[in-house]
């Protein structure tokens, strides 16, 4: 692992390049973890994988292997065309992932990449809008967003991003990274995820998904204080869904915010 973290150091500055830590730019440096990664989004050849950071290519070499089709975002210019030179079957595009357009994909592609920690929950946040193109993502991410992801109802993680992955994904934590598998080494652990994309179990829409952020906006007031200036009746209310508007939006699960939405939606319309 030291060799290989001074040969990544020693092109870093071929390049000119210094990752920035407050970016949360660091390189995998573990081949073999990279195979992992790979492994776990099961491919067949042909099949279409946009990657996310390709960085110096060692998840990119891995999906080659396995003749996938590969799609590698770059946001660094100098990085992207090491990617086009030393993987000439690649597809690299040198873009902010964030302001991409991603309708070129075909539907069913699938996702991977080590994703920048100071960017991950709006990258996370443009993959769900964006989740009837990409149905399985294999993500490295900082553990601590990982467990957020992965909250349960009623605990102090359990917020907004988990609500959205709860509606619209099954989620496996697969294995942990220790900081010394990367160069620069992070200050935290990381995760590998796997996101397998479902259909919720009712009706959504970007509406819906305002009311959940509205219902979370004070964390610590209860339902009633967060939804009154919308004007409801909280006894039909309550009635109606069975759900005490004393309690804290951080207790419910999808359907019971789902079950919320709906009923207020319906008196405001009588």
């Amino acid at each position: 692992m030291r060799e290989r973290r001074e040969e990544l150091k020693k092109l870093l500055y071929e390049l000119n390049l210094i990752p920035k830590k407050s970016k949360g730019q660091s390189f995998l440096l573990s081949e073999s973890i990279a195979s992992s990664i790979v492994d776990a989004l099961s491919l067949s050849p042909g099949e279409h994988v946009l990657e996310i950071g390709g960085g110096l290519g060692i998840l990119t070499r891995e999906l080659l292997k396995r003749e996938a089709k590969v799609h590698v975002v770059e946001l660094e210019k100098k990085l992207a065309n090491l990617l086009s030179t030393n993987f000439p079957d690649a597809h690299v595009i040198q873009a902010n992932f964030l302001r991409l357009d991603l309708s070129f994909l075909p539907e069913g592609t699938k996702v991977v990449g080590n994703l920048p920690y100071s960017i991950t929950k709006p990258i996370l946040t443009k993959l769900l809008k964006e989740r009837k193109r990409f149905p399985l993502w294999v993500i490295t991410i900082q553990k601590e967003v990982a467990e957020r992801i992965l909250a349960q109802p009623g605990t102090r993680e359990y917020g907004f991003l988990t609500i959205l992955f709860k509606m619209y994904a099954e989620v496996e934590y697969l294995f942990t990274i220790r900081p010394d598998f990367f160069y620069p080494r992070p200050g935290v652990l990381s995760a590998v995820l796997r996101v397998r994309i479902t259909e919720p179990p009712f009706d959504t829409c970007e509406e819906f998904e305002r009311f959940i952020k509205l219902c979370l906006r004070w964390k610590r007031k209860t339902l009633y204080n967060n939804l009154k200036d919308m004007g409801i009746d909280r006894d039909k209310i309550e009635k109606e869904t069975g759900i005490s508007l004393d309690k804290r939006a951080e207790d419910l699960r999808p359907e019971e915010f789902h079950r919320l939405y709906t009923a207020i939606k319906k008196f405001q319309e009588e």
